[in-house]
């Protein structure tokens, strides 16, 4: 093979004068969204009953729209409590949970349960989204839950929690295990 030679077609711009945008991902089979841990599972397991969620010790983990889940990151700003696995824009996933208490002093020594249908105005709500090695990604809310969130008691700026989430979505995602929040 010879040199490379450019021609007009590999410089053209869009009629915007910008770069054509890149090309969509492929389809993906919307069955990865719901396919169900295997057989012989070990993590944390579904349930609806807010008195059977007893959490792990360890960084919250278990089965998240169809793939294992283990968070890289927990954090917690103006009432937003976020578990992230991987890096944003890559591939990884992600639960948001929007509580009604603001900062970490409003959630020292508190228990919040959720059992499917909630009453307002003391709501909790959020969202779920996973992105596939592909780049293939699925966000979708949380819909009616279940859900046991324990705090500790707030020590020199940290907090100590454990959740134990279970969603009804196809492919029965679930998380639980500890963690803890600091204050920045």
């Amino acid at each position: 093979a010879g040199a490379f030679k450019a021609t007009y077609d590999d410089l053209r711009l869009g009629a915007s004068g910008d770069a054509p945008p890149p090309p969509a991902p492929p389809p993906v089979d919307p069955k990865i969204w719901a396919a169900r841990p295997p057989a012989d599972w070990k993590g944390p397991e579904w349930t609806s009953d807010p008195d059977k969620m007893k959490a792990p010790n360890g960084a919250p983990s278990g089965w998240l729209m169809g793939a294992e889940f283990k968070a890289d990151a927990v954090t917690y700003n103006i009432g937003m409590l976020n578990l992230r696995q991987g890096q944003p824009g890559g591939p990884g996933a992600n639960l948001l949970l929007v509580l009604p208490q603001k900062t970490l002093n409003d959630l020292d020594g508190k228990t919040l349960t959720v059992a499917g249908k909630q009453q307002f105005p003391n709501v909790i709500f959020g969202n779920l989204s996973r992105t596939t090695a592909e780049r293939q990604v699925k966000g979708e809310p949380l819909g009616d839950f279940t859900l046991k969130l324990e705090f500790g008691k707030l020590d020199d700026g940290k907090l100590p929690g454990k959740i134990y989430v279970c969603l009804p979505d196809d492919a029965k995602s679930v998380i639980a295990g500890t963690f803890q929040l600091e204050r920045k």
